[in-house]
């Protein structure tokens, strides 16, 4: 499997997909890049201090709680919940589904390809997982197709620290300007929800219309309107605002 760094250092990723590449060189450390894979990254297992504690039996895995609802849940989910608010840790992913990438898994059948904004479940569909990879299976590949014309794509970050952190917020746009207008978009969220979020709602306002700073709080505001920040993490939403802004505007520029 790709290790990270040949994303952040190959030349044609640079050319064709520059948000991937933006993507590959905003995680980790060089030295994690340089051993950390693409199948690595996108099958990782959630931060949750509740989850990764050994001494506490969240509903992850297989108690009656999830202790981050009333719990401390500054990093916590806004969208997709439910019965679990895990964020899903990878930058990749946002920045590969946002250009349309499909995933080869690998079964004792054979190969299968789905595409990857379906390989990732939500909680309400398996609390215990975070993917549709079953036992014995694993992922084999990645697919990005071939660009379109005019399609431009932009990853934007924030995060705590300066460097070498997990965000808080990402977002990864991609799509194609005519005109001054926005003729096709997609745009998938990071560290929001249990899964890369696509904002459908977001790319239905944006659809059509001439890129503005007022258009893209319109389009969050929309989208917002399915959010359900926790106690502690209601700033994610005007980080959702921020992120999607720079990204929009950088990838409309």
């Amino acid at each position: 499997m790709t290790r990270v760094v040949d994303l952040a250092e190959d030349a044609a990723v640079a050319r064709d997909f520059p948000s991937l590449r933006q993507a590959a060189l905003s995680l980790a450390t060089p030295q994690l890049r340089n051993v950390g894979t693409l199948g690595g990254n996108l099958c990782q297992r959630p931060r949750c201090w509740y989850y990764r504690d050994p001494q506490i039996v969240c509903r992850k895995k297989g108690g009656f709680n999830c202790f981050a609802y009333q719990g401390r849940n500054k990093y916590h989910a806004i969208f997709g919940g439910g019965s679990c608010f895990i964020v899903y840790p990878s930058d990749l992913a946002p920045a590969l589904i946002s250009l349309g990438a499909k995933a080869t898994i690998g079964t004792a059948k054979g190969d299968k390809v789905v595409p990857l904004e379906q390989f990732y479940i939500l909680p309400e569909v398996d609390v215990t997982r975070e993917n549709v990879l079953a036992k014995g299976q694993f992922l084999k590949s990645v697919l990005v197709p071939a660009p379109k014309p005019g399609l431009k794509a932009a990853y934007v970050k924030l995060k705590e620290r300066g460097t070498w952190d997990f965000a808080l917020v990402s977002a990864a746009v991609s799509g194609v300007v005519k005109d001054g207008m926005i003729a096709e978009i997609a745009i998938v969220m990071g560290g929001v929800a249990p899964v890369p979020w696509r904002l459908k709602k977001a790319e239905d306002v944006l659809r059509g219309k001439s890129v503005s700073e007022a258009l893209v709080r319109q389009a969050v505001d929309e989208a917002l309107r399915d959010a359900s920040p926790l106690r502690e993490n209601g700033y994610k939403a005007d980080l959702v605002f921020a992120a999607l802004k720079e990204a929009v505007l950088a990838q409309a520029a």
